[in-house]
């Protein structure tokens, strides 16, 4: 199938039916549409429909929970493949006037759009997961699903027509597509900052409808303007976006659950003092009236929240507030700083500034830190700079705007002291580990990276909560044993207040001086932390007025049993009992429950309603799938099942659309580890796969080989190719992690492409082998490719959570081996 948004199988973009023959004969132009309006329409178009996809994936990952955000790729081949199977069907459709049908696409994809995000902004607070199947998670995941299907269908119809119809032309129109969906791949990391997602949305809408213009024959004055003032319509729209798509937060993330939590209190509404739309992830800071940090002495604050769920907080040590806080002494905070005072320290993950601020109470020598929002580390560097004592303008700050881990990575800085404090994309509020989002930065690798940064007595501290400190253990202490620590068990020591657990680690083992000392911390915390309170955290368990209590430290009595046996299975080189310790191939560090579930491990009961319904929602995706591809073509074409050699053909289709998006989406997570963050993996890897699945599918046309031997030479290329990926992908990923960012992009382009390229033979390469036109197979064959799409997507995260990437990759290559096989048994050409 051809897409334009979501790469599909086919290397080509915009969705298309089966290639038919055109209405004039081939070579003669329709009067009126040169093809340069064509293609500098289809351009346009293929740049807003891939950014309109884009962007929907941003708002999905504020608006509801993680494990839904990959499903907007499924959403997009959904509609595709829709689009697909009406090309297909509708003989009437492929006879009527291309201007006027091209203009009903684009004014259809512009209303469809705007119903479909309309009605997610006001539902999607009902898109939380929830147990039982007759719940309004279920009605509105379907309304939305198929609403926002929508408007991908309408884009699919359109470029579909015109590549399907102007065959004399298509390498031309093929070249402009391509251009604007590459262009379309990075447009959002540029707009989204300036404009926000609601005003961008409606303008991508608003441009979808305009560029019918281009596609209207000169002589239908009355449509082409009337498609023209559509689109300066909905343009004006912008002016009223956040009345007009209210995105909200994920209901069960803590901006809304700390908003309900101080109503519930009688401590009003909050009040929004700043909010910034930013590729990495929204950031929203806000403020209670009456609300305090008492350290004891009460200090102002402000809430933070990165895609309404990360939380920190901005406290206010501006002028004329204390310059020393309790908060940041015998806390999970500051026991590191006590224990290595004015050191040079690394800070990975900034939220409102509380690590900076407590380093530098602590008298640092030096303090680096990294934050890969650029807009929350702008935020506290500039609007509320004053409030937070100005601690990121300080001479001895330097504050960078990096992935922490490729930081790490290629730094020659060593570091007395590095601090991470809950640094996440996610919740500490949320009620389980279900997460289908990858985390390099728990991963053995990146302990092996930070502990190399340390100097020799350096020492890693680590805030996380609940039961993270067994995983974090096993991590640290793999990563040590790893780098030649024959004893990693003394080099460990685990505090916890309250929900809130300190991992300390160092390359050395701990010595009595220091465990003295954490002990001493430890048996004062209870004096004096009394008297702290921190609304923002306390509502939800994290007391910092609690006292500390040491869970592990070695060779010291008193320990939790459970961290006894922990460490005494990691000193004997036992099995740890844990199903998961993350690494690169496999880093999903929050994705526990998921794989419990799956394995019969312990699950928390929370976590296991969240998996059930999540795999509800990926039911109702293929039933959809079904309802709306399948069954159309078993109602109107299921006699040409009975052509010759019809299940061996079905089966290529199937195969090669199911391990199409396992290779796409995995390629898409794993890439994050090099490119920092999923926006910009999505930008770079899908350009990638356009530009080089185009590539595959323009030279299986032009080589002078059967098709039996293309589909044996992609065959053999992906089989080298993806075993190379299956063998060498992670460690090349890890060595390319010290190179400056624009050379990691350029990387991923080239190990993306010659995979790429193979890919985009197959699904021509088949069509053709099909006969002239398709055959009577074609619409089926797009339909299974459109539906197995969509099964690929649903499936990708799950077996890469279960299994790791390396896995998943084998799979894929041995899936399209078994598509060529399957090539061997099709129908005689017609």
């Amino acid at each position: 199938m051809l897409v334009c948004a979501a790469v599909s199988e086919s290397g080509e973009t915009g969705a298309s039916g089966p290639p038919v023959e055109p209405t004039a004969p081939a070579g003669e132009r329709p009067a009126g549409i040169s093809d340069l309006s064509l293609g500098l329409g289809i351009a346009l178009f293929s740049l807003v429909l891939l950014a309109y996809e884009v962007v929907q994936i941003r708002v999905f990952a504020y608006s509801v929970n993680p494990a839904f955000v990959w499903s907007v790729i499924a959403i997009t081949m959904l509609g595709f493949g829709v689009a697909g199977t009406v090309l297909s069907l509708s003989e009437r459709l492929r006879q009527a006037p291309l201007g006027p049908v091209l203009a009903v696409g684009c004014v259809g994809f512009a209303l469809a759009g705007l119903a479909a995000n309309a009605l997610f902004a006001r539902t999607s607070h009902l898109m939380h997961f929830e147990s039982s199947l007759a719940s309004t998670f279920t009605f509105a995941t379907i309304a939305v699903v198929i609403l926002s299907t929508l408007p991908y269908a309408f884009g699919g119809f359109v470029v579909g027509s015109i590549l399907s119809r102007r065959t004399e032309a298509v390498g031309r129109l093929y070249a402009f597509n391509l251009v604007g969906s590459a262009a379309g791949c990075f447009a959002v990391n540029f707009l989204l900052r300036p404009l926000g997602a609601e005003r961008l949305v409606l303008l991508l809408l608003a441009v979808g409808a305009a560029s019918a213009g281009l596609f209207v024959e000169r002589s239908r004055r009355t449509l082409r303007w009337g498609v023209l003032g559509a689109g300066v319509l909905l343009s004006l729209t912008a002016l009223w976006a956040p009345s007009l798509l209210p995105f909200q937060p994920d209901a069960k993330d803590g901006l809304v659950r700390t908003a309900e939590i101080y109503r519930e209190h009688g401590g009003g509404e909050p009040i929004r003092e700043w909010e910034a739309w930013d590729p990495i992830g929204k950031i929203d800071i806000t403020s209670w009236r009456g609300q305090s940090i008492w350290t004891p002495d009460p200090l102002p604050f402000k809430g933070y929240t990165q895609d309404g769920g990360a939380s920190s907080v901005l406290v206010g040590l501006g002028a004329g507030h204390a310059d020393r806080m309790k908060l940041f002494d015998d806390t999970v905070y500051g026991v590191v700083h006590q224990l290595r005072p004015r050191a040079d320290t690394l800070v990975i993950g900034l939220g409102g500034g509380p690590d900076i601020q407590c380093a530098l109470q602590h008298g640092a020598r030096s303090v680096v830190g990294v934050e890969i929002n650029r807009s929350a580390a702008e935020a506290v560097q500039g609007p509320f700079s004053r409030f937070v004592g100005d601690a990121y303008n300080k001479p001895n700050v330097q504050i960078l705007v990096q992935d922490g881990r490729s930081y790490a990575r290629a730094t020659k800085r060593r570091f007395d002291v590095m601090q991470m404090s809950g640094t996440d994309t996610l919740t500490v509020q949320s009620s389980g580990s279900f997460v289908m989002a990858e985390s390099y930065l728990y991963t053995v690798e990146a302990f092996q990276d930070y502990l190399r940064l340390l100097k020799p007595d350096g020492m890693l501290a680590i805030v996380r909560f609940g039961a993270e400190p067994y995983r974090l253990g096993a991590i640290a202490t793999t990563a040590l044993r790893n780098l030649g620590v024959a004893r990693p068990d003394l080099c460990v020591v685990v505090l916890s207040q309250a929900r809130m657990k300190l991992s300390l680690v160092k390359k050395l083992p701990f010595t009595p001086g220091e465990l003295d000392a954490i002990d001493r911390i430890v048996m004062r915390s209870a004096a004096s932390n009394e008297g702290i309170a921190f609304p923002p955290y306390d509502i939800y368990g994290l007391k910092f007025g609690d006292p500390l209590v040491r869970l592990y430290a070695p060779d010291r009595p008193g320990n939790e049993p459970e961290m006894n046996r922990l460490f005494a299975a990691i000193r004997d080189r036992q099995d740890l009992g844990l199903r998961v310790v993350p690494t690169d191939d496999r880093p999903f560090y929050f994705a526990v429950d998921l794989v419990n579930y799956f394995t019969g491990g312990p699950v928390n009961p929370a976590a296991g309603a969240q998996v059930g319904a999540y795999m509800r929602f990926m039911g109702i995706l293929v039933a959809i799938a079904v309802v709306l591809i399948v069954v159309p073509l078993l109602a109107f074409r299921a006699r040409k099942l009975r052509s010759r050699g019809a299940l061996p053909a079905l089966a290529y289709f199937f195969l090669i659309g199911v391990c199409f998006m396992l290779l796409e989406v995995g390629l898409l997570q794993k890439s994050v580890l090099i490119v920092e963050h999923p926006a910009y993996s999505v930008s770079v890897v899908l350009a990638s796969l356009l530009l080089s699945s185009a590539l595959g599918s323009w030279l299986s046309s032009r080589l002078r080989l059967s098709p039996r031997a293309i589909v044996g030479l992609a065959a053999a290329v992906i089989g080298v190719v993806g075993g190379a990926y299956v063998l060498f992908l992670t460690p090349l990923f890890n060595a390319l992690l010290a190179w400056p960012f624009a050379l990691r992009m350029a990387a991923v382009v080239v190990i993306v492409a010659p995979l790429g390229t193979a890919m985009g033979m197959f699904f021509p390469t088949g069509l053709r082998r099909l006969g002239e036109g398709g055959g009577p197979l074609a619409p089926w064959a797009y339909g299974v490719n459109g539906f197995a799409s969509v099964l690929g997507t649903v499936l990708s995260m799950p077996l890469a959570v279960l299994f790791g990437f390396t896995t998943l990759f084998a799979l894929a290559v041995g899936a399209y081996l078994l598509a060529a096989v399957a090539f061997l048994g099709f129908p005689r050409q017609t």
